[in-house]
């Protein structure tokens, strides 16, 4: 990918407005399979592998025995025991062989690098320019999900994520069949103003949205944590590579701030992470550029930021009513008779930060207990909301697709995502209470 085609900033305004299009096959491809590619995945990465159906992916991390961040990546589920991780390029030799060398006897693990390619269509036009080259029937995936689109005689993997704040997919093939689908890509896509875009207008545009980069805000010297990404990291998972070290240095930050609010460290000030710099800076950014997409349902009101909800958030450790349940992927469940209430915790939403986009479950559907069932987007990532047990989807928030900052505001009241009608109240004991709930997150 060179750093620009035309220029980085008529490349940049073409993904915020149009549609841009990104050679991402400079990114590594690496395929687990296996009897047992699903257990050992969950000792080598820190989000919970569990929680992906067929189809799905997940944003997480590989660290090292200290739990500096190897590399962060996605994670899809291709079949139940097959997942594909896309990497960072500069890191795709390095975790290849970490994961080698901790590679379970019953799992199977293979680098498809040089064999595929893949490209990233960003920006709000992406709908329109997916239909002119899949079928004016074919819809996109769901957020974060992956599936296999027949295209000019070959195959191709498509999946909803990307790098630049923007809707989007990244599509993967052959390397044999790259330059046929950029060229198709490029073509179809001039009715829709696309430019095709270099690394200089990634950059710009994820520095934007504040969205990480492996190398500068993340480092093997620095654990999630540290960076305040610990959202990705599931500590109920009883065993994965730097799970202690991240886990300490949870508990000694929740620690520290308690003692700054009794008054012991009360001169102390809070260092903000470059990350974090960041992050506030982009929110005034992202605030003008909001008020031009009128096209996608963004919070344009005044944020609060990540900084003081994180303080919010640590004082009430976090803030979770006694009269609710829980679940351990952060989800609030309230019983309204045959019905339940679901949102996600004050802790998901400090977490998440900025919530810019709510994808909501479609009104009777049927879920499946720990079933992804709706998506709530961030300036950080998209996180699947999971639904807490077995029933039917009876209502849902309307408010959040005009309003998705309500989730940030009010988590346990009109930030509430949807309602569902249970099939067996009994599967309600299995739920967590207020206080194993504070045990998990505290």
């Amino acid at each position: 990918m060179p750093v620009q085609y035309t220029s980085i900033i008529e490349e940049h305004q073409a993904v915020r407005n149009n549609v841009g299009i990104f050679d991402i096959s400079h990114m590594g491809q690496l395929l687990v399979t296996g009897p047992a590619a699903a257990e050992w995945l969950n000792t080598m990465l820190t989000n919970n592998i569990d929680k992906l159906e067929v189809g799905l992916g997940q944003y997480t991390f590989l660290l090292n025995e200290r739990g500096g961040i190897i590399d962060d990546l996605i994670v899809y589920r291709i079949e139940g025991q097959m997942f594909l991780l896309v990497v960072n390029a500069a890191r795709t030799d390095q975790d290849f062989a970490w994961l080698d060398r901790h590679r379970a006897k019953d799992v199977d693990l293979k680098d498809r690098s040089a064999s595929f390619g893949g490209v990233a269509i960003q920006g709000p036009r992406m709908v329109e320019l997916f239909r002119t080259l899949f079928g004016k029937d074919v819809d996109p995936p769901g957020r974060n999900h992956i599936v296999d689109l027949p295209f000019d005689g070959t195959s191709v993997s498509v999946a909803r994520t990307g790098y630049t704040g923007e809707d989007g997919v990244e599509v993967f093939f052959r390397a044999e069949d790259a330059a046929k689908f950029w060229n198709a890509a490029l073509e179809k896509g001039k009715a829709f103003g696309i430019r095709p875009c270099g690394l200089g207008a990634r950059d710009t545009l994820r520095l934007e949205v504040c969205y990480p980069l492996n190398g500068s805000d993340l480092s093997p010297e620095r654990n999630p944590i540290e960076a305040g990404l610990g959202f990705f990291v599931d500590l109920t998972k009883p065993n994965f590579i730097g799970r202690e070290v991240v886990s300490k240095t949870k508990e000694n930050a929740l620690s520290g701030f308690r003692q700054q609010r009794t008054g012991r460290r009360g001169d102390e000030r809070h260092t903000f992470s470059k990350l974090e710099l960041r992050h506030r800076h982009g929110i005034r950014v992202r605030a003008a550029r909001e008020d031009r997409n009128q096209n996608r349902h963004r919070d344009s009101r005044p944020k609060v930021s990540s900084h003081d909800r994180e303080e919010t958030a640590l004082q009430k450790i976090m803030n979770v009513p006694d009269d609710l349940l829980y679940t351990e992927s952060h989800e609030w469940i309230k019983r309204e008779g045959d019905n339940v209430r679901i949102g996600i915790t004050d802790h998901a939403q400090s977490e998440l930060t900025d919530v810019v986009y709510v994808e909501l479950p479609k009104m009777d559907r049927q879920a499946n207990a720990k079933e992804a069932i709706a998506v709530v987007e961030s300036v950080k990532a998209a996180s699947d909301i999971y639904a807490p047990v077995k029933g039917t989807v009876v209502e849902i928030n309307k408010a959040l697709e005009a309003d998705p900052g309500l989730i940030n505001r009010e988590p346990y009241g009109q930030g509430w995502i949807f309602v569902l009608k249970i099939d067996n109240a009994d599967d309600l004991k299995q739920l967590k209470d207020a206080a194993a709930y504070k045990k998990q997150i505290g």
